[in-house]
């Protein structure tokens, strides 16, 4: 983690808003992921999150120039969340990834788009590779990673094994 105490330039300083950020998405990311506590007015003043937007909303840093950074992290979920309704931890690391190498290798921001447009193609073609449908037996599977309980795990795959994969849950 990058420290106050150093006299970082104003880039230096952005990265370092989101590199603060992403710390904290990190350690909720994945089934091995821990839970976040976040600050709420009412009591008990404290609720429990693994979700990148409570995360990164709830964040705020002092130095006005890397709360600059945490905005983009912001926006960047917002943005993913409109684009997917998904993926919202995984975007904000590798953005926060590029965005340092970029910084490591000096690449000017217009400059780094182009190279990162001619790639995605290949980014794309590997993870229609990688990627697997999700067959009804598996919603279980991906039901209790999300929720950390079985109970909604159970619940959402016999509910599903009733409606089928196209099927529409309403409250």
């Amino acid at each position: 983690m990058l420290t106050d105490n150093i006299t970082l330039n104003p880039l230096e300083k952005y990265l370092a808003g989101i590199s603060k950020a992403t710390e904290v998405i990190r350690s909720s990311y994945g089934p091995n992921g821990s839970n976040v506590v976040v600050h709420c007015e009412l009591p008990p003043n404290h609720i429990l999150v693994n979700d990148a937007d409570s995360i990164i909303q709830a964040c705020y840093l002092g130095d006005k120039i890397e709360n600059k950074g945490l905005d983009f992290l912001k926006e960047l979920s917002a943005k993913a969340n409109k684009d997917s309704g998904d993926g919202r931890k995984t975007t904000l690391i590798i953005a926060e990834e590029i965005l340092k190498g970029g910084f490591k290798e000096e690449i000017k921001g217009m400059k780094l788009k182009e190279e990162l447009d001619l790639l995605l193609p290949t980014v794309l073609a590997s993870i229609d590779s990688q990627s697997k449908k999700v067959e009804l037996v598996d919603i279980g599977m991906v039901a209790e990673t999300s929720s950390r309980s079985k109970e909604t795990a159970s619940w959402l795959s016999k509910i599903y094994q009733e409606i089928g994969r196209d099927g529409i849950i309403e409250l």
